[in-house]
């Protein structure tokens, strides 16, 4: 009975320990066997690519490579599908569709540039481009979130008494402004000059700035900046003594990003100051 009892303790152990063991050491090996570098998935996909004579296919991936022995199975038979179809694994409208998506999940624009050449595009392409632009998202967020308001009025700085008797005349004016972006994307450093252009109100009798309007604005170069900005806010802070203004603007402006398979786009707020002195 006892030798019964020991044996019988013995096997519980053992099936536990082999769970135990089995379920560690398992989950491991899985982990390990189940990853694909970058290289792997590669040299495999390029020699089906080889194979089936289809060209125009020049994905790198960004910041890092996900994929798992079932992504790169189920790529290499979309691949071979692909080759009698004709048609990309994954449609452009559907890789579009998903960069837009995972920008408006942080409340943010963006899309794709439409393709030069061909689009080709597989599953594990498109989820490592996706997870790219989320971190890119997410970097923007936190830096948006923590900007600084604008109202929209004028500022007087020194008052001084107008006379009744005021000669008003419109004084339109220029400046450019220098910006270079944190670096928040490992491809590009950002940079673009803005021309911002606004006409005061003065009295040229008193020399008295009475008022500002709207200002216009202009990308006239960027690196990495598309030609194009959006006029959020502003506001012009009056110096009466110095005769000069003090005019904060906050624009959206639009940069490119750099996924795998294609170029992302990207709207983002900036805000800057630039000094007039409307004579």
């Amino acid at each position: 009975m006892k030798m019964k009892k020991f044996l019988s303790v013995v096997c519980a152990l053992s099936v536990v320990l082999s769970l135990f063991c089995g379920g560690v050491v398992g989950a491991v090996e899985i982990t390990g066997e189940d990853l694909v570098s970058w290289q792997e998935y590669k040299a495999a996909t390029e020699e089906l690519y080889e194979k089936y004579n289809i060209s125009g296919v020049s994905y790198e991936p960004v910041d890092g490579f996900y994929c798992t022995q079932d992504m790169l199975e189920q790529d290499l038979r979309l691949i071979e599908e692909s080759s009698v179809t004709g048609i990309s694994p994954v449609s452009f409208e559907e890789y579009e569709a998903a960069v837009v998506e995972t920008y408006k999940k942080f409340g943010q624009e963006g899309g794709v540039y439409k393709p030069v050449g061909e689009f080709y595009c597989t599953p594990t392409m498109l989820k490592n481009d996706v997870e790219y632009v989320s971190k890119q998202a997410q970097i923007l967020l936190k830096s948006e979130n923590a900007a600084e308001q604008i109202v929209n009025k004028d500022s007087f700085g020194d008052e001084v008494d107008v006379l009744r008797h005021a000669m008003y005349v419109d004084v339109p004016v220029s400046g450019r402004t220098n910006i270079v972006l944190p670096p928040t994307d490992i491809v590009f450093v950002y940079s673009c000059t803005i021309q911002t252009s606004v006409t005061f109100k003065v009295d040229a009798q008193n020399r008295y700035i009475v008022s500002g309007g709207r200002p216009t604005l202009d990308v006239v170069s960027g690196t990495g900046i598309d030609d194009w900005v959006e006029l959020e806010n502003y506001s012009h802070s009056i110096n009466q003594s110095k005769h000069k203004v003090d005019t904060t603007v906050k624009c959206r402006l639009k940069k490119s990003v750099t996924l795998g398979a294609e170029t992302s786009w990207q709207k983002f707020s900036h805000t800057y100051t630039v000094s007039f002195y409307p004579s």
